[in-house]
């Protein structure tokens, strides 16, 4: 005759309620490291535009504004001061086709707490950052959020230049 082993009901039950505890345990710490992904993701591309804001606005030798907007952030020109204020500026035509453009959108997940402009707070949507031919910039503090989690990036006004002050 041969033996069999089968497992009780009992036994399955158990090793259920073990799984489900381990799950438990498991699943929390999880989807905080996506909503840490997502926030580190944010702050990176917020660094980057700054940077190339900074590069073009030295390397045209123009003034570029990082626009903060409520849906995310946008490179554009600043209008020439020294263009006549009816006359067209030859110099902000709009895109070509298959011109690059520096619109980014928040990350899923991530929104904007805060954004300080020059000492002021300001809402999303109004909010403009300068970065000067000499390499210099408006003072600028952005505070990103993500579920419980929050990092602050400030914009030194002169170096032109974005770090993470830490995480919130």
């Amino acid at each position: 005759m041969r033996s069999s082993r089968s497992y009780t009901l009992l036994e399955l039950l158990v090793v259920m309620a073990m799984l489900s505890v381990l799950l438990g345990f498991a699943l929390p710490s999880v989807v905080g490291q996506r909503a840490a992904g997502r926030l580190s993701t944010q702050v990176q591309t917020t660094l980057a535009l700054t940077r190339k804001a900074r590069a073009w606005a030295t390397s045209e030798g123009r003034t570029v504004l990082l626009l903060v907007d409520a849906d995310g952030l946008r490179l554009v020109r600043a209008r020439d001061p020294l263009a006549e204020p009816e006359g067209d500026d030859p110099e902000l035509e709009p895109a070509r086709e298959g011109a690059p453009v520096w619109d980014q959108p928040y990350t899923d997940g991530v929104s904007l707490l805060e954004v300080e402009v020059d000492g002021e707070l300001w809402e999303p949507g109004e909010a403009a950052l300068s970065f000067f031919p000499s390499g210099e910039s408006s003072a600028g503090r952005f505070v990103f959020a993500a579920k419980d989690l929050q990092t602050e990036l400030v914009v030194d006004p002169v170096l032109g230049l974005a770090r993470v002050v830490e995480d919130l």
